[in-house]
């Protein structure tokens, strides 16, 4: 058996895996889910595969599990708007505010100045806003008694805002600008939270010759030109042209 062959059929055996994984936690069966994933031998884990089970984690309350999966995630991507969004929500959670804004700062860095994210065209049902993020480190500001961002980055949100009821809440947030941060009343603005339980999916076209064809078959018909046959890369995020 020839080299390429050989990798693309292992590739395809990880793909299937991936799906089974996917397929057991939408059945709410979240520690078999968690199991199927470590199928896959740990050199040969990528990014996604390190989300994913933090989702899963998520899913089954263990938190500092999803905790650590996700600083995985964002150590293998580092340029990961919604990794870093997803950890910071995570570590607000548990109170660590320090490190939450620190998180949210890269989530924002990682927009690269775009309004938005759709990864959508990466198979993770995710749009992401600059609004949503600016607003979270905002609120982690607050915590932190950080007003210079406090108020650079409420204002941020108020300025990208375009759902009509975050758009109040980050109004209301703004109006409390001039306010000693102690006096402001953040059990009123509770954090936005963008798809907590989405995961990165299999492509339709890959799940199709998965389920229907031997791995021999379905490597001819899927493995493209991402390399990673179908699997939604760990990158940079797709950018509508409108944003660029």
């Amino acid at each position: 058996m020839k080299m390429v062959e050989r990798t693309s059929q292992a590739k395809m055996a990880k793909m299937r895996i991936q799906l089974q994984a996917n397929e057991l936690f939408d059945k709410g069966k979240f520690n078999d889910a968690i199991e199927k994933l470590e199928e896959i031998s740990s050199n040969n884990w990528m990014g996604i595969h390190f989300f994913n089970k933090s989702r899963f984690q998520l899913k089954n309350t263990n938190i500092e599990g999803a905790i650590e999966s996700l600083r995985t995630f964002v150590n293998k991507d580092k340029t990961s708007a919604i990794g870093f969004f997803h950890l910071a929500t995570l570590l607000y959670s548990k109170e660590n505010y320090s490190e939450a804004e620190t998180c949210y700062e890269s989530a924002f860095n990682s927009l690269r100045g775009n309004s938005l994210v759709d990864y959508r065209p990466l198979q993770l049902a995710v749009t992401l806003r600059v609004s949503d993020v600016a607003y979270n480190l905002a609120v982690a500001a607050v915590r932190n008694g950080n007003s210079e961002n406090f108020i650079k980055f409420i204002e941020i949100a108020l300025e990208n805002a375009e759902e009509i009821e975050r758009h109040r809440d980050i109004r209301h947030l703004e109006a409390l600008r001039e306010s000693n941060l102690s006096e402001i009343p953040l059990t009123k603005f509770p954090l936005i939270e963008i798809s907590p339980f989405a995961v990165f999916r299999v492509s339709q076209k890959v799940k199709t010759s998965l389920n229907s064809n031997p791995i021999k078959k379905a490597t001819a018909k899927a493995v493209g030109g991402d390399g990673e046959a179908g699997f939604t890369p760990v990158a940079a995020p797709v950018i509508p042209k409108h944003f660029r």
